[in-house]
């Protein structure tokens, strides 16, 4: 893993945003209680497929809904071969329809395994719903499938909270990945166990609530692997996804 690595995802949305949180914005679409997915059925009231667009750079793929498939209990994120707008390759995003806040997120999740092809897990809010950009995510590259990123961003500030080796493959099995997140801090976790711990006053932790993503996808940047089509389709998947109201 490059010390560049926790760098990984700074340009991910790359969006001017406002400096403050409207509270205007969230009224409607708070999601006003917990959320336990175990993947039975794809919920079009509670989640959505990202389609038909790319994040731009450093992204070199487009959303594409029917790579996001729910079955059987897993939700299976796929980058394929595909002709799109953006590069060839065609990737996925699972998002939630609500908005969340301080709380518990947890997924239990299997990782790609492939240089170049990021699997990621994260809150977000940002300029497309009126809001600052606050993001709080967790994400495994494919080419050190040991190692786990995280990264937060407040107000459109990147904060790259640490890279952590994992004591296992995580492209090998599932394994449940979680943060929580208070007003003053972000406490992240690996199979219950804390392993990152980030605190401070209110401008430097995210604030605005953020919806849940699932991702796989690929792009060029400095921190990733330049990406070789390995001839096939690759995969991550997500067993369950939960979310606890801080108050609960």
């Amino acid at each position: 893993m490059r010390t560049a690595a926790l760098a990984a995802l700074i340009a991910s949305f790359g969006l001017a945003l406002p400096a403050t949180v409207d509270a205007r914005s969230t009224l409607g679409r708070l999601g006003d209680s917990g959320l336990d997915e175990s993947f039975d059925r794809h919920d079009p009231m509670r989640w959505e497929r990202s389609h038909g667009w790319s994040n731009g750079d450093p992204f070199r793929c487009e959303w594409t809904g029917a790579n996001a498939a729910v079955a059987r209990g897993a939700l299976t994120l796929t980058l394929s071969e595909r002709p799109t707008a953006k590069g060839g390759y065609a990737c996925a995003e699972y998002q939630t329809r609500k908005h969340y806040g301080f709380g518990r997120y947890s997924a239990r999740i299997r990782a790609a395994r492939e240089p170049g092809v990021v699997t990621s897990f994260l809150s977000f809010t940002g300029k497309p719903f009126g809001d600052q950009w606050d993001e709080i995510k967790m994400a495994v590259q494919g080419e050190d499938t040991h190692t786990l990123v995280l990264t937060y961003f407040v107000r459109g500030t990147v904060h790259n909270a640490a890279t952590i080796p994992l004591p296992f493959d995580a492209a090998e099995g599932f394994h449940d990945y979680a943060f929580n997140w208070t007003p003053d801090g972000i406490t992240w976790f690996v199979d219950g166990k804390p392993v990152h711990r980030v605190s401070g006053a209110k401008d430097e932790v995210p604030q605005a609530p953020g919806k849940i993503y699932l991702q796989v996808w690929t792009g060029e940047a400095p921190w990733i692997a330049p990406f070789q089509n390995p001839g096939h389709p690759v995969s991550a998947q997500v067993k369950r996804v939960r979310y606890v109201p801080a108050a609960e």
